[in-house]
């Protein structure tokens, strides 16, 4: 238990995740039906001359396997264990019991490698339930969808964090200190935006609500712009891939992370692949071995999570729940670059 500690850079979801200390992977509590999807995702034959982007398992984080924390009830009882790891595992386990016999997924830590992470978590589909969902559940997810942009678009914003020390100002309909909360993060300024944040976005509002994401930083003008091409590039991939998958995937969502270091951008010379590959970086020249590689984060990537209520149904085609949020994405994406480019024009007049 000592080897992990709690993630401290969650956008949304729940809490309790944990990271291992070097930040190099990922724990989150999950279920037999998460594992079983992850497995089949890596069960499938891939090609070495399948494009990049075009299976799911090029947009998920890199799954690792399951593990089951490793404290004894006895050491629970007799306090030998962390206190806040404690009651950051149990604050998802319920109970001292569970505490000592939840699984969790292992997953390569997206965030591993980035200096100063913004995150963006954006929940997919109109249906945010499977058959296993009970009865309460549903009716009161059902109304989530309803009342949000969950019902309209299909997706919904469910939090995000971005690097200023100023709030941004209020949208229609949408007051920002209802919403957000200002924090230092290892030193840095950090604002979060809560889950009300994206439920109080409409059709209307939506589109300046995602440009927050990307436009209420530090960075210049150019990147900015960059970095949104560069996403919109990976939704137009991720959707095409999208449409050859046969699955169903319920309450998933899209992951979003780009670095705001400048200094990280310009020793990459502004190198952010659109699909993310394993990039190393050689610890010792002189040893080829992997043992002696580090790996290194990209400026950006996009990824597809939580798959609690996801799996394969073979024959029945595409998730056109999913689909639909991706293509409607992109429309806000598509306008979030025509307004920055109207307004660059503008300023070169």
């Amino acid at each position: 238990m000592s080897d992990f500690i709690p993630f401290p850079h969650q956008a949304a979801g729940h809490p309790g995740s944990l990271q291992s200390v070097d930040g190099s992977l990922f724990l989150k509590a999950t279920t037999k039906q998460e594992i079983a999807f992850y497995e089949g995702l890596n069960a499938q034959e891939d090609n070495p001359d399948t494009d990049l982007g075009s299976k799911l398992l090029h947009w998920t984080p890199t799954f690792m396997g399951t593990l089951t924390l490793g404290a004894t009830p006895d050491v629970v009882k007799k306090g030998n264990i962390d206190a806040e790891m404690m009651a950051t595992v149990q604050s998802q386990s319920g109970s001292v019991d569970e505490l000592t016999s939840k699984e969790y997924l292992v997953l390569r830590n997206a965030l591993y490698g980035y200096s100063q992470p913004s995150v963006l978590d954006v929940k997919l589909g109109s249906i945010l339930y499977d058959e296993n969902t009970s009865s309460e559940k549903v009716q009161r997810l059902s109304e989530v969808s309803k009342n949000t942009t969950s019902g309209s678009l299909n997706f919904r914003v469910c939090g995000m964090k971005i690097r200023h020390n100023q709030i941004p100002s209020d949208l229609e309909g949408v007051r920002m200190d209802d919403c957000t909360s200002l924090l230092k993060e290892e030193g840095s300024d950090i604002i979060t935006f809560d889950k009300t944040f994206g439920r109080s976005l409409t059709n209307e509002t939506v589109t300046k609500g995602l440009g927050l994401f990307f436009r209420h930083n530090r960075l210049p003008v150019n990147v900015q712009q960059k970095i949104l091409e560069i996403f919109h590039l990976r939704l137009q991939i991720l959707y095409n891939c999208l449409l050859d998958e046969e699955v169903r995937i319920r309450s998933g969502s899209l992951f979003f992370v780009f670095e705001n270091d400048l200094s990280r951008w310009e020793q990459l010379e502004y190198d952010d692949p659109v699909i993310e590959e394993e990039f190393w970086e050689e610890e010792d020249d002189d040893d080829d071995d992997d043992e002696n590689k580090t790996p290194v984060a990209r400026l950006s990537a996009l990824k597809v999570i939580d798959f609690a209520h996801s799996k394969f149904v073979p024959g029945k085609g595409y998730d056109e729940n999913v689909v639909k949020g991706v293509e409607n994405l992109m429309s806000c994406f598509e306008r979030l670059i025509r307004e920055a480019e109207k307004s660059e024009s503008t300023r070169t007049l």
